[in-house]
């Protein structure tokens, strides 16, 4: 799986290993067809890849009842009328949390119901949340970053899967504009969740993501280039003042509305779970 490309990972300059494994009848399989065309530009033939997509343990991941969702977010401190997002990842570029939190701090300062929850993954990618929150504020008056931290929770505690349904339960739309991403894990699981995400309009999660079930940020997708001394393959760069519409228009709407139909989440879990997942594996195997 790779998000921006192979980069310092490819296996050799001259593309001889790569040529050894195909010709040893070597398969690789990855998540997404995102990931898939990061490999094809790093030198491995389309042939030799089978794109095969994580899954989702309904089991774990689904909606809870209207009135446990009500106690969670009571618990929370969160009442029915306020609008939750919830983001789970790291502060690294791909991610696109720069996006997220100013797009946030924006829209807090007329929209007081408006609230972002972050699930710290720093037990995961070792870089911390909340400093990187209070540097991406730098440039606000303080006045208005004081408006967005006031709305901004950070769980820096790890949570167990059942912890984590809550919360995505909990929350009234899951938000994710990255720039890459290999498959988002995080987007499927709220999806199963009933909670409809915002996300990227092109990249990985383009494979379970539609209109029909998910708010689409437009945006540009760029080729080669570097980026943070790095040498990017492709990334895809959501419009903030995009993303500020869709947020702009959810906050007016009504909280009864906000949750994804059943029929779109049986859809995607049918598709998306770890048995569909392992019999794929299988049958390449």
């Amino acid at each position: 799986m790779t998000e921006l490309g192979l980069g310092i990972t490819r296996l050799a300059d001259d593309g001889n290993d790569i040529q050894r494994f195909e010709a040893l009848g070597g398969m690789i399989h990855t998540p997404s067809r995102w990931s898939k065309q990061r490999l094809i530009h790093g030198g491995f033939k389309p042939e030799h890849i089978a794109v095969i997509p994580n899954g989702v343990n309904p089991g774990i991941y689904f909606p809870m009842a209207s009135e446990d969702i009500e106690a969670v977010r009571a618990q929370q401190g969160f009442t029915p009328e306020d609008i939750v997002l919830l983001n789970v990842g790291s502060p690294v570029w791909n991610k696109g949390l720069d996006i997220l939190v100013q797009c946030f701090a924006r829209l807090r300062q007329t929209n007081r119901r408006l609230h972002l929850v972050l699930k710290d993954q720093s037990s995961v990618y070792g870089v911390g949340v909340q400093s990187y929150v209070q540097e991406i504020l730098k440039p606000f008056s303080h006045d208005m970053k004081e408006i967005a931290l006031s709305g901004i929770r950070v769980i820096p505690a790890f949570l167990t899967f059942h912890a984590m349904r809550s919360v995505m339960n909990a929350a009234d739309f899951y938000i994710s504009p990255y720039r890459a991403e290999g498959f988002n894990m995080p987007v499927l699981e709220a999806i199963a969740c009933g909670t409809r995400p915002i996300v990227s309009a092109i990249g990985s999660t383009s494979d379970f993501c539609h209109a029909d079930n998910a708010f689409l940020i437009d945006g540009t997708l760029h080729g080669p280039m570097k980026v943070q001394d790095r040498e990017t393959d492709a990334h895809f760069e959501p419009n903030p003042d995009a993303l500020f519409a869709i947020l702009q228009a959810l906050c007016q709407s009504d909280p009864r509305d906000r949750k994804l139909p059943l029929v779109e989440r049986e859809k995607s879990v049918s598709q998306f779970h770890w048995g569909v997942a392992a019999k794929a594996l299988g049958a390449l195997f």
